[in-house]
């Protein structure tokens, strides 16, 4: 494998292996260990007598939590639990714990809201990714110096100077002054020096560490370094992970010619091997970083390079190949805390405003976290006792920065308003009312042919459904809602709707196979229909099923913060994706129902509920138009009061009108012919509605034979009046009979007594008098209307006419009305007699269907 391939590799390797924005590392050991500690400390770090002293009363932060990460090396892991352990015990704030392995896509983290602290992050060494979340996103934020620095680097043990004195220079001067200068870069320009590591063969520690080399790294000049020390010209520096710093070694070594390879073990290899070169005190060059208590607590010595510089630095590619500026140390490096926006707010308010404050003044002193580390080598406490014993050691260091200025706002629990309650349960019930006296209804009129040609059971069913439809109306007025309410609240309205829906659509495809296709082998009772209700039914109850099963509702609660006052809204979840899938069923179904009512609109009067049924969809598709979005969009912003009355009204509203729409007028055709039935006169009224158009008593046409086509609702109003009109005007009828015949003789009596007719005025009155009262649809003579009107009007006194004059206009009256009221009734009784045809006609018509509907459903009759 050459050089280019395994540099690939190991890159992928490093990508796949960072912590990226979807991959929070798995806790390590000592992760775990530390975290658990912190978790199930049965005593607090700080004591109440500490904080009481100090004049620190942690605040109720009502459960708010700050999520910090913790990472795998002592000094990070030291600020990160002293950073903790005064949030918790000194701010009264939740700890949650998230691991991280290095700062690789940390602020990613950050971003993703995995974690919300981070401390301890190498701006430098991963500086392309705090420009572009800290400056250019703005996702993150920089909280500021941690208080002490990092900074990695060679290092070499105490005792190579003596090893250098051993060796044989020209010169004992020039010994001494390589000896004294160990810890200098330019000692290694000596061959004798590089010889010296060169020769070291390593292969017994590496065999009995179980070291692995993870990577190499050999410039031109350089032979590959072998492990037994046999044909190296190179001295081989041991160092932890290529991705750590990477490449800047390896551009130090190009660019300053140094007889160097390098070699990678992993963190806790090169600490093995070189704890191994220290207990044989064999020279040994390794690359490691600071503040770590592996550093502490050796003694060792830092391997010096040229200064640092920004300018040596200005063109690192951080390529493993060499390539670049880099020829100088590496940076001492500002440790930063990261955090998300979300924990250091400006408002005031805010219940992580104090945390903002407190992680800004965070600040650990460099001789102090040296120090931490220090003890933890030379003890045998581990990073939280370390942390503990800091605080309780370092009280002035932090008490400034605890900041507990935050007051609780005042909780409310939700509560439906008394008004929005009781409207909703008086729908409910004005619905529930409806629905069982259209039920009651039928039942009391289930021999009339109208209600039987509705289909009784189809009726009822329908009736059943929109019932449940408004019963849920009394689960939404529940405002703590538990896991049975919820489910009362998805299944009722899709099982009640689907019933109805499916009953209408079931009775409308009957009439349509029986009035419009040839059925003579099928018999379509009301159990062979039931087979489209229950088939629907039944889908949507295993979709509910499965949806219930899957995610059950179970009630959630919406937290909403007004200046001091925290309001809390129980209610049920929002619908889930099977909801959505059983309101396109519904959707569908309604579809359906419609061009069903729609081929079916031609049916006879008796059967067809074409038009009822299409107010009834049009009125339900409108309602959910305009109801179901206004809903959704109120809970959507947390009004949820007006959420509750727009939905119990959208339930109640739309069944009652809808179920008024469907069975409101054909009642009222059953009402108004029960009351002929028992008034005795009903036959008799008809026809003298029909014989005589100037008749005062009137009635309407028995609602068999009643036309759709001529109003409904002015039909029903008609009812009323007709039914008051005719209680109060008793023999009205017959009084207008002999009104106008008495009229009609006595005119003619007058006239004969004088004597005034002549026949020249009669021919004349003969030849104007050609009658047309619009009632023939041949007629095409006239009749002067206006002419008698004005006759009649005139006053003796008005006229200049003398009096044969005046008796000549009387008797020319007469005359005239005479012959109207001649051919009126002429007309009247041939227009009585075609009326008496037509009902003869249609009651044959629906006697002809009621036979084919009693041969293909015996049940409607």
């Amino acid at each position: 494998m050459n050089r280019y391939t395994l540099n690939l590799l190991l890159a992928l390797a490093y990508t796949s292996s960072a912590t990226g924005p979807t991959c929070p590392c798995e806790c390590g050991t000592s992760q775990t260990t530390l975290k658990t500690k912190f978790e199930t400390a049965t005593t607090q770090c700080l004591s109440n007598t500490v904080l009481s002293n100090l004049g620190i009363s942690p605040a109720d932060r009502k459960g708010a939590s700050v999520k910090f990460e913790i990472q795998t090396w002592p000094s990070q892991q030291i600020s990160t639990l002293v950073g903790g352990i005064l949030a918790k015990e000194a701010m009264g704030y939740q700890i949650e714990w998230t691991c991280g392995s290095s700062g690789f896509n940390a602020l990613a983290r950050i971003a993703n809201k995995e974690t919300d602290c981070l401390i301890e992050f190498w701006l430098d060494t991963y500086y392309p990714d705090a420009v572009n979340y800290i400056n250019t996103q703005q996702a993150v934020v920089n909280a500021g110096f941690a208080g002490y620095t990092g900074r990695a680097g060679l290092y070499i043990p105490q005792y190579t100077e003596s090893l250098y004195s051993a060796l044989s220079l020209t010169s004992a001067d020039f010994t001494n002054f390589v000896a004294n200068s160990a810890d200098f870069w330019r000692s290694h320009q000596i061959p004798e020096v590089i010889a010296l590591y060169a020769s070291q063969n390593d292969s017994a520690i590496i065999s009995s560490l179980g070291l692995t080399l993870e990577y190499s790294f050999t410039p031109p000049w350089c032979k590959p370094w072998n492990s037994t020390g046999i044909g190296n010209n190179c001295a081989d520096v041991k160092a932890e992970v290529s991705a750590y710093d990477r490449g800047q070694l390896h551009q130090v070594i190009i660019n300053r010619r140094l007889n160097w390879t390098v070699s990678y073990w992993g963190t806790a290899g090169v600490q093995s091997y070189v704890s191994a070169k220290i207990t044989r005190t064999e020279p040994i060059v390794f690359k490691y970083w600071e503040p770590t208590k592996f550093i502490a607590s050796n003694s060792l010595h830092r391997l010096s390079l040229p200064a640092y510089t920004q300018l040596c630095y200005s063109n690192n590619t951080n390529s493993l190949e060499g390539a670049g500026s880099v020829d100088c140390d590496y940076p001492t490096i500002s440790l930063r805390k990261i955090v998300s926006p979300s924990v250091v707010p400006s408002d005031s308010k805010d219940v992580y405003n104090n945390f903002g404050a407190f992680i800004r003044r965070f600040d650990i002193p460099q001789a102090q976290m040296d120090n931490v580390l220090t003890a933890i080598q030379n003890s045998s406490i581990d990073e939280y006792d370390a942390a503990c014993n800091w605080l309780n050691d370092n009280t002035a260091t932090w008490q400034n920065w605890i900041y507990n200025s935050y007051s609780p706002p005042k909780e409310v629990i939700w509560q439906i308003s008394s008004r929005v309650k009781l409207t909703i349960i008086a729908f409910g019930a004005i619905g529930l009312i409806v629905a069982l006296a259209c039920m009651l209804f039928i039942a009391a009129y289930r021999a009339d042919r109208m209600i039987k040609s509705s289909s009784i059971m189809l009726s009822l069913f329908t009736l059943i459904g929109f019932t449940l439809v408004i019963m849920t109306s009394f689960f939404i007025i529940d405002d703590a809602p538990t896991l049975a309410v919820c489910t009362f609240q998805v299944w009722l309205p899709f099982i009640g709707s689907m019933i109805a829906i499916s009953s209408l659509g079931a009775k409308t495809y009957r009439i349509y196979k029986i009035f419009f296709n040839t059925v003579d082998n099928v018999s379509f009772t009301d159990c062979y229909l039931l087979r489209y209700i229950v088939v629907p039914t039944l889908v949507l109850i295993l979709i509910l099923t499965i949806s219930t099963i899957v995610t059950p509702p179970e009630p959630t609660q919406t937290t909403i913060t007004d200046g001091d006052t925290i309001t809390i809204y129980r209610h049920c979840p929002d619908a889930s994706v099977a909801e959505y899938v059983a309101e396109a069923l519904m959707a569908i179904s309604v579809i359906g129902l419609a061009k069903l009512a729609y081929d079916a609109r031609e049916a006879p009067e008796q059967f067809n509920e074409a038009k009822q049924l299409g107010l009834a969809l049009y009125t339900m598709i409108l309602a959910s138009v305009i109801g179901v979005p206004l809903f959704q969009w109120m809970k959507s912003e947390s009004n949820f009061d007006e959420y509750c009355l727009v939905l119990g009204l959208y339930l109640t509203l739309t069944s009652i009108i809808t179920i008024l729409l469907l069975y409101g007028y054909r009642f009222l055709n059953v009402i108004i012919g029960d009351y002929n039935r028992h008034s005795g006169n009903s036959s008799k009224m008809a026809e003298n509605n029909a014989s005589s158009s100037n008749n005062s008593a009137l009635t309407l046409p028995h609602p068999y034979i009643y036309h759709h086509d001529s109003a409904p609702l002015g039909y029903r109003f008609l009812n009323v009046i007709i039914g008051d009109y005719n209680r109060h005007s008793g023999n009205s009828s017959k009084m207008a009979e002999n009104n106008a015949s008495s009229s009609n003789n006595s005119a003619l009596t007058r006239s004969v007594k004088r004597g005034s007719f002549s026949s020249k005025n009669h021919s004349r009155f003969k030849s104007k008098s050609k009658i047309d009262d619009g009632r023939s649809p041949g007629a095409s003579t006239t009749f002067p209307m206006a002419e008698i009107k004005e006759i009649r009007e005139r006053s003796p006194k008005e006229s200049s006419l003398n009096s044969p004059e005046q008796d000549f206009a009387r008797h020319l009256l007469t005359e005239k009305i005479g012959t109207l009221t001649s051919t009126i009734n002429e007309k009247d009784e041939a227009i009585s007699e075609l009326q008496k045809k037509e009902k003869e006609l249609k009651e044959t018509i629906l006697k002809l269907m009621e036979e084919k509907l009693k041969r293909t459903n015996p049940d409607a009759i």
